[in-house]
């Protein structure tokens, strides 16, 4: 189980919260709702025969793996669009 009250203290010790730059919540918004978008084009295209026939796939063709992956990445934009939206980014090592 994760302590949240020890995670909040190591964030703010290492100073891993920044200001985000304006705009930056439309900017990760934009990219979760594209995520979600393909997450969803591709669970389409991995149920449906009559759309694999169409774009030339073969009908054994299935994307589950970057459903999910998709749809990570949405949630991880929104969540990280939410923090841009109340005054905070969460700075990682490299940047």
């Amino acid at each position: 189980m994760v302590d949240i009250e020890r995670s909040a203290h190591t964030i703010k010790e290492k100073n891993c919260v920044k200001s985000p730059a304006k705009g930056e919540d439309k900017f990760f918004i934009e990219r979760a709702d594209m995520s979600l978008k393909t997450a969803i084009l591709l669970r389409d295209i991995s149920k449906d025969s009559g759309l694999k026939s169409e774009l030339g796939q073969k009908s054994s063709f299935e994307s589950y793996l970057w459903v999910i992956n998709s749809a990570y990445y949405s949630m991880f934009y929104a969540a990280t669009a939410i923090l841009a939206h109340s005054g905070r980014k969460i700075k990682s090592e490299e940047g």
